[in-house]
């Protein structure tokens, strides 16, 4: 294999190909995650009370499709903002984004484990996903801020700010892992800082960024 970023850029229809791959693996993954919300045999026959009870069940697959589809979506959005006008892609580039697809591709199995086992081990194994997915995303930009493949190179005061989510993200999951070895279901109610954190940092951003 050459060395990482040896090979000649291709060309502007070649990076909109990288990229549709990478949306298309993205959306695939979202896609997969409502898979892992089974319904129990037999809820036809239940009444109305029996199935609220039943459904109240499922909360835990409920909350791990909410939370892998928004961390996913914020994946996507993100991407899409700062990889859409890119202007050239050269290998290394390439090659931390099939890694970064990797831990995207792995999203619904540990929602699936997860969803079927609330203990420290699966808690750890979904947060340690995230946690992948979010730090090879951040390296992904910074590694293309650095080449010079982005329409502008992005000021070392601004650097942080434009990977803030993913690291928010990272930060959250990392967070909940210490929370897990203790009280696995608390770790989970780590994971909805999430939210507020996604909406401040939304609120921060400049007009022109957002």
């Amino acid at each position: 294999m050459a060395e990482l970023g040896s090979c000649p850029k291709p060309a502007p229809r070649e990076v909109a190909r990288l990229n549709a791959f990478t949306d298309g693996v993205l959306v695939v993954s979202m896609t997969l995650l409502v898979l892992n919300i089974e319904l129990p045999e037999g809820v036809g026959q239940l009444d109305d009370e029996a199935l609220l009870t039943t459904l109240g069940g499922l909360w835990p697959r409920f909350l791990a499709y909410l939370i892998s589809f928004l961390v996913v979506a914020q994946y996507w959005v993100g991407y899409t903002d700062r990889f859409g006008a890119l202007k050239a892609a050269d290998e290394g580039f390439v090659w931390r984004t099939i890694w970064f697809q990797l831990a995207i591709g792995f999203i619904p199995f540990a929602s699936a484990l997860i969803s079927e086992n609330g203990g420290a081990v699966a808690t750890v194994v979904y947060a340690t996903t995230m946690i992948a997915a979010s730090l090879m995303l951040t390296l992904l930009w910074l590694y293309a801020n650095a080449r010079g493949l982005l329409p502008d190179r992005v000021p070392p005061g601004r650097r942080l700010r434009m990977v803030l989510p993913w690291v928010q993200s990272a930060a959250v999951f990392a967070l909940s892992i210490a929370v897990a070895l203790i009280h696995p279901d608390g770790a989970k109610l780590v994971w909805l800082l999430l939210i507020p954190l996604g909406w401040w940092g939304d609120r921060k951003r400049p007009p022109q960024e957002r």
